[in-house]
C-alpha cells in the first residue's frame, strides 16, 4: 500500500525516532507540535507500533474523528483501528441509537479491552456522556471455543439479555435461530454470522456463513459474542439495577415509575441508553476503558475544552425547550445525563497521555515542523511549480488518488512535469509537507479543492421498504420503526446547525409532527391493512408503539 510506504519513510526521520524512544522510556507526558492534516494520522500510528497496549484518541469533533479513523485504517489496518462515535440522537429522544452507531461502539470497547497493539478514535462528546461500565461488559460477552461445554439453552438465554431476537432464520445483526443442535447468530466483532454446532452441550463445530445463501464459508476455531445494545443483563442484574434506581430516587426525589415498567416489561427497551447512568453509576464512562499500561492521545486540547462547554450548554438548551412540552416527571435533569468538561479533562490529565497542540510553544514539546498541504484549486500550473521546486530539494512526493480513473487522469495531465512523482491510488484526510523526512503529499481532492468521498459504515442491510419518494404520496399513512404510524404529509427542506437537508414530514396524533432526512428513508415504509381500514395514528413520547411492537414480536414466535 503506497499509505503504509510513506508511513515507513516519516518512520525513519527523527522527530518519529525521537517519539519512540520516549514511549520506550514510559514517559508520562509527551507534547507534540507541528503535525498538519494527516500528518497526526501517522504520528498516532507511531506511537501505536511502539505500544503493547491499545491507544484512545480524544478530538474535539465527530468530523475529525472520522477523518483521523479513514486515515489510520489506511496506515495501519482495519482490525487494528477503531471508532467510538457519539449517540447519534439526544438523550431525550427516548429511543436507541442507529445500530451501525452501537455496533461501533460496542466493538471499540472490546477493542479497548484487548492486550494488543490498536487505536481507537472517539469525539469528546463520547467521553461526556454514559456506556456500559467494564465490569458489566466482561460480564456480557461470551468467548466460544470448539470443544467447551456450553449448554444451547442457557446461551439461548443470554442472548437475549445482550438484546438479541430470536427468529426463525437469522437475516441480520442481533438476530439469532436455534435448530436442534444448530445455533446461528449474527453479532457484532464477526465479519461473518456465526453457526455452532452442538453434540449435547459440546461445541462441535464453529463456522461463518452467508446470510444471503445461508452456507458456511470459513471454519473458526473460536468466537467471541458482544452485545447488541449497552444496556443489558436486565434479569441477571435486576437486583442490583433495583438498588441503583431505588438509590437514585431517594437522592433526587423523583419516582421512575416508568423505568421500571419498561424494564419489567420489556427488557433492554427501547431508549434504555438514556438512563445509563442511573444503571451503572456516574463513572461508567469510555475513560473506564484506557487500561492503565496504555496512553490517551489528546488532539488539541484547548480546542476540546473550548467545544466541552458547547456540548453542556447545547444539551441544557434541550432539556429546557422539551421539558414543559413533554411534562413528564422522569425527564432527568442534564447533570445526570452528562459530565461536566472540567470533570472529564482532569481524568484525562490524571492518565498517561500524548498531547498534540496545533498552535503555540510547549516546552519539552517534540516539534515534527510539519507543513499544512495546499489546495490548488484546480490551477495545474501552480502545482507544478510547487512539484520542480520541491523535486529540486529532494523531497520524495506522491500524488494520491481516489480511484485508478482519477489515477490516470493525474498522470496524463501532469505527463509533461520534470518532477519526479509517485502517483498512487489511496487518498488521506489532508496532504502535508515534511521536511524533517523530505516527504510531500498530495491528495487529487486538494488539487480541485473538492470533497473527499467518505466511506460509511453499513453493518446490516435494512433494505429500503420505500425505495423512492415517488412510491408516496401526501396523505399515505406510513410507518416509522422507531415511533409508529404517522400520515406522510410530504417533503419539507429543513436548515439543521447551518446545513439544509429535504426531510419526510410524518404527522402524528395530537399534531406531532417528526421530520425524516431522506438518507434515513429506509426507517419509513407504508402502511399495510385490509382493505378500506384505516388506522389509528400513535402518540409520540409513550410507550404504546413499543409495546404493540413486543406483543407482535411474541405473537410470531408462538406461530
Amino acid at each position: 500500500m503506497p499509505v503504509r510506504r510513506i508511513f515507513n519513510r516519516l518512520s525513519e526521520s527523527g522527530p518519529f525516532q525521537t517519539l519512540r524512544t520516549e514511549l520506550d522510556q514510559r514517559k508520562r507526558d509527551l507534547k507534540l507540535r507541528g503535525l498538519p492534516g494527516s500528518l497526526t494520522a501517522f504520528a498516532i500510528a507511531q506511537a501505536t507500533k511502539s505500544l503493547s497496549h491499545p491507544i484512545l484518541v480524544v478530538c474535539s469533533d465527530p468530523d475529525r474523528a472520522e477523518n483521523l479513523r479513514d486515515d489510520l485504517e489506511k496506515i495501519l489496518d482495519d482490525e487494528h483501528v477503531g471508532l467510538f462515535p457519539s449517540l447519534d440522537i439526544s438523550p431525550y429522544d427516548s429511543r436507541s441509537p442507529h445500530l451501525d452507531v452501537v455496533g461501533l461502539r460496542l466493538e471499540a470497547l472490546d477493542q479497548l479491552t484487548r492486550d494488543e497493539p490498536g487505536v481507537v478514535v472517539a469525539p469528546l462528546e463520547a467521553l461526556l456522556f454514559p456506556t456500559i461500565s467494564p465490569e458489566i461488559f466482561d460480564l456480557a460477552i461470551r468467548e466460544i471455543k470448539v470443544g467447551q461445554d456450553h449448554s444451547p439453552q442457557e446461551l439461548s438465554d443470554h442472548l437475549v439479555e445482550l438484546g438479541f431476537e430470536r427468529v426463525t432464520l437469522v437475516e441480520g445483526v442481533g438476530q439469532f435461530s436455534v435448530r436442534g443442535g444448530i445455533l446461528d447468530f449474527c453479532s457484532f466483532g464477526n465479519i461473518h454470522p456465526v453457526r455452532l454446532e452442538f453434540w449435547g452441550d459440546e461445541v462441535t463445530s464453529i463456522r461463518g456463513f452467508d446470510l444471503s445463501t445461508q452456507r458456511s464459508v470459513e471454519e473458526l476455531a473460536r468466537v467471541r459474542i458482544l452485545p447488541c445494545r449497552e444496556g443489558v443483563l436486565v434479569q441477571t442484574l435486576a437486583d442490583m439495577y433495583d438498588e441503583s434506581i431505588t438509590a437514585f430516587e431517594k437522592v433526587n426525589n423523583l419516582e421512575l415509575t416508568l423505568l421500571r415498567e419498561n424494564l419489567m416489561d420489556f427488557g433492554a427497551f427501547d431508549g434504555i441508553e438514556s438512563y445509563l447512568t442511573i444503571l451503572y453509576g456516574k463513572t461508567a464512562r469510555l475513560l473506564d476503558f484506557v487500561q492503565p499500561e496504555s496512553y490517551l492521545f489528546v488532539d488539541d486540547p484547548s480546542g476540546i475544552e473550548q467545544l466541552g462547554e458547547e456540548i453542556v450548554d447545547k444539551l441544557q438548551k434541550t432539556f429546557d425547550r422539551q421539558k414543559p412540552r413533554r411534562g413528564e416527571p422522569e425527564l432527568l435533569a442534564p447533570e445526570h445525563m452528562c459530565d461536566i468538561p472540567e470533570k472529564t479533562m482532569a481524568r484525562v490529565s490524571s492518565l498517561s497521555r500524548i498531547e498534540n497542540h496545533a498552535l503555540g510553544e510547549r516546552d519539552g514539546s517534540i516539534d515534527f515542523k510539519g507543513i499544512t498541504g495546499r489546495n490548488y484549486e484546480g490551477h495545474l500550473p501552480v502545482l507544478q511549480d510547487d512539484l520542480t521546486r520541491l523535486w529540486r530539494e529532494n523531497y520524495d512526493q506522491v500524488l494520491l488518488c481516489e480511484s485508478p480513473g482519477q489515477k490516470a487522469r493525474m498522470e496524463e495531465l501532469l505527463l509533461d512535469s520534470p518532477a519526479v512523482l509517485s502517483v498512487e491510488v489511496g487518498t488521506l484526510h489532508a496532504g502535508f509537507v515534511f521536511p524533517e523526512g523530505r516527504v510531500v503529499v498530495y491528495n487529487d481532492h486538494e488539487v480541485y479543492s473538492r470533497h473527499r468521498r467518505q466511506r460509511r459504515y453499513r453493518r446490516i442491510k435494512e433494505g429500503s421498504p420505500i425505495k423512492n419518494i415517488a412510491a408516496l404520496n401526501k396523505g399515505d399513512f406510513v410507518v416509522h420503526v422507531d415511533h409508529g404510524i404517522a400520515k406522510y404529509l410530504g417533503l419539507e427542506r429543513l436548515a439543521v446547525d447551518g446545513i439544509s437537508r429535504d426531510c419526510l414530514t410524518l404527522s402524528y396524533r395530537e399534531n406531532d409532527k417528526v421530520f425524516v432526512p431522506i438518507e434515513q428513508m429506509g426507517r419509513v415504509q407504508k402502511y399495510s391493512s385490509e382493505e378500506g381500514a384505516t388506522p389509528v395514528l400513535n402518540k409520540l413520547g409513550t410507550a404504546t408503539w413499543e409495546r404493540v411492537k413486543e406483543k407482535t414480536k411474541k405473537e410470531i414466535f408462538k406461530t
